[in-house]
């Protein structure tokens, strides 16, 4: 059985089903572990086979110790200089190459290289793959001699052993066409991707997502020999290839492996359409797919809840819920606990209790019924979703985004893509990202420090509300604006208000998936005593803070705040429960939120900065070794602990289990919210960080 399912998660993989692939590896190899020991040869395979499928999603971390465990056993069990040991050697060197440690890389390539010419011969197919790395290694130290020798070579081997139709020969083809791209040497680089393309249709069908990375070279030659209309139909079924595995594959991930999803594959694609298809005639079928791709993450952390909410309907579920949100706790509560143990111990714990959540996450989605997950963007295409507009409403989605010009990156910009019912999409450049950020933050600051903000105010509502006003006909009254990056940290509303020409009203929304989910609810119903839970007035104690405990200043006109809107629900039929001082703590709040209908929470909010992302390293892609996409940096995998709200620090509860005040953004993902209409956050530190949808 175990070999059976090793081989249905190979077949699967090779066809780009990465979500089934997952699963069946993992019961291989318990399955092994189970009848042959956790040292036995076959146990390793299976390590190598789930260690390569998590390194082509981006998923370092978890591919680490796996390919280091396999390498053990194997010298081990075969000897040091067994063909099997090479194997994973050059698995493990591709992988500490992505994370920047090259020296490191080459003696372990150099070491795989020496065993198999010595075992297997100089023309084996693996000294071709070992010699592959190398090119690539050589390749990025701009050594484009070695590099295109290395790379010919593989060529010449693969051609010989594998025969000329083989699909393992595009990858060659492909970073070859790509440097001689890179270096200007056009009419010798695209008869490389031309067949690099051919190969992988005829092996794997045109929607493997290697295929779209081929698509993506071919689009930038086209580009920078001036044939744009050929690069942008390279560009858009590129991304129509990625949609449909944005489709297939992201509902079932873990919130870190849509995360890297998007870094890896999204973001890149929303800079290449945004670059190259502004015209309104390119734009629609870039857009048509662009408007789809904004929000996915919300709706994924949306999906918790709805997770959290069929587990009292279903009891199957119940234990794997209870573990889940156990696990969120306890990752939420060590991340408070740096400084208090050694590190390489507290790296540890936390990389096994997020491999043990998000498998959770995974094996959740699966087992959820997909009509009670359901996407409300399926089954709506671009007309459909103009339909919905009224005839004087405009739907405005912003974007920040790398703009590239012939093919090398350019800078960072802000764009707006206008769409009403009858008219559009229509391209609006708002200009660098760096002045236009330049100005929120200077708004911002005035603001913050109570400042007249008069001269800053204007600024914005010139750079931003005044052109996009300008595209925007007389008949429209009513726009509904979904911000990115810093611009979701203004008030959108007011700069419509105060447009004396042709004031409109303005709604924010995260993007046009969630405001057809809400366009699509049934009307509130009207309650004969709603539930409001408010908190305010909070005794916060004191809390850990990088090993410390540190006294958290109170917020007492918060208590003023909640008396008064109590007061005042109080007379308009509202059942309202009031929790001040040591009674708001995490527990009660907790338990609170999956009754109420309305909750306005009055506190100390937190925002923990991390790296910001960094610049991209270049347009062209290349396929690294063994892998078909894959981004450059370490990605945290669990964003959602650094931010969050503070509450009293209560005693141990039944659902927290340790005492402490910090509920964060983890934690509350996983509360079945579905019953609330409205909740306030009125709380400092709400607004920050990078917005990422």
């Amino acid at each position: 059985m175990a070999d059976i399912l090793n081989n249905l998660g190979v077949l699967a993989k090779v066809v780009g089903d990465y979500d089934r692939a997952r699963p069946l590896y993992e019961r291989a190899l318990a399955i092994r572990e189970e009848r042959l020991g956790p040292r036995h040869p076959r146990v390793a395979d299976t390590l190598n086979n789930l260690g390569l499928l998590l390194f082509e999603q981006g998923l370092y971390d978890d591919a680490l110790p796996l390919y280091r465990r396999a390498l053990s056993i194997f010298e081990e069990q075969l000897g040091p200089e067994h063909p099997r040991v090479a194997q994973i050697a050059v698995n493990l060197a591709n992988l500490l190459e992505e994370e920047g440690l090259d020296e490191e890389a080459e003696s372990l390539y150099e070491r795989s290289l020496a065993i198999t010419e010595k075992r297997l011969g100089k023309d084996h197919p693996f000294v071709a793959t070992i010699l592959y790395n190398l090119a690539f290694l050589f390749d990025k130290r701009n050594d484009f001699v070695r590099s295109r020798a290395f790379y010919e070579r593989v060529l010449a081997i693969e051609t010989t052993t594998l025969g000329p139709d083989h699909p393992d020969l595009l990858f060659p083809l492909n970073n070859l066409g790509r440097a001689l791209l890179e270096r200007g040497r056009f009419e010798e680089a695209e008869p490389h991707l031309e067949r690099a393309l051919a190969l992988c249709t005829a092996n794997w069908g045109r929607a493997h997502p290697v295929r779209a990375e081929i698509l993506y070279n071919l689009a930038l030659l086209a580009w920078k020999r001036g044939r744009f209309a050929e690069s942008r139909h390279f560009f858009l079924e590129g991304a129509a290839t990625i949609d449909g595995h944005v489709e297939k594959i992201f509902p079932v991930l873990s919130f870190a492996e849509q995360t890297a999803f998007l870094e890896g594959h999204l973001r890149r694609g929303v800079s290449d359409l945004l670059s190259t298809c502004q015209e309104e005639g390119a734009l629609r079928p870039a857009y048509a797919l662009l408007f789809r791709w904004k929000g996915l993450l919300l709706e994924s952390l949306r999906r918790q809840s709805v997770i959290a909410r069929l587990a009292a309907e279903d009891p199957r579920l119940q234990p794997k819920v209870a573990e889940l949100t156990a696990l969120r706790h306890e990752i939420a509560t060590a991340f408070h606990e740096i400084g208090e143990i050694p590190l390489a111990e507290w790296q540890q714990a936390n990389a096994e209790r997020t491999a043990r959540k998000e498998a959770l996450e995974r094996a959740l989605s699966r087992s959820v019924p997909p009509m009670r997950l359901r996407d409300p963007l399926a089954g709506i295409d671009l007309a459909a979703f103009q339909r919905l507009l009224a005839p004087n409403e405009a739907f405005i989605d912003l974007y920040r985004y790398w703009r590239w010009e012939g093919g090398t990156f350019g800078e960072d910009r802000y764009a707006a893509v206008v769409t009403m019912a009858t008219k559009g999409p229509r391209f609006l450049d708002l200009g660098p990202a760096e002045r236009v950020e330049e100005t929120v933050g200077q708004w911002r600051e005035a603001v913050r420090r109570g400042e007249e903000t008069d001269a800053e105010w204007k600024e914005l509502f010139t750079r931003l509300w005044v052109p996009i006003s300008a595209k925007l006909p007389s008949a429209i009254e009513e726009v509904v604006l979904s911000p990115d990056g810093e611009l979701g940290r203004i008030p959108w509303h007011l700069l419509a208000a105060s447009d004396s020409r042709h004031p409109r009203r303005l709604t924010l929304i995260g993007s046009a998936r969630e405001w057809v989910r809400l366009e699509r609810l049934p009307p509130l119903s009207r309650e004969a005593a709603p539930t409001l839970l408010l908190a305010g007035g909070i005794d916060f104690g004191t809390e850990r803070v990088g090993g410390s405990r540190v006294a958290i200043p109170p917020l007492p006109w918060t208590l003023e705040e909640v008396e008064r809107i109590a007061a005042l629900a109080r007379r308009r039929g509202f059942k309202v429960h009031l929790l001040t001082g040591k009674r708001a703590d995490k527990a009660r709040i907790v338990a609170e939120l999956g009754r109420a209908r309305f909750a306005h929470l009055a506190t100390h909010g937190f925002f923990l900065h991390a790296s910001p992302p960094p610049r991209p390293e270049g347009r062209l892609m290349t396929f690294e070794p063994l892998a078909a996409s894959k981004g450059r940096r370490k990605r945290e995998r669990n964003p959602l602990i650094r931010s969050g709200i503070l509450l009293a620090g209560g005693e141990a509860s039944t659902w927290a289990e340790a005492p402490g005040g910090w509920l964060t953004a983890e934690e509350i993902v996983g509360l079945d919210l579905s019953g609330m209409a409205l909740l306030t956050l009125s709380a400092c530190d709400t607004g920050r960080g990078t917005e990422v949808t």
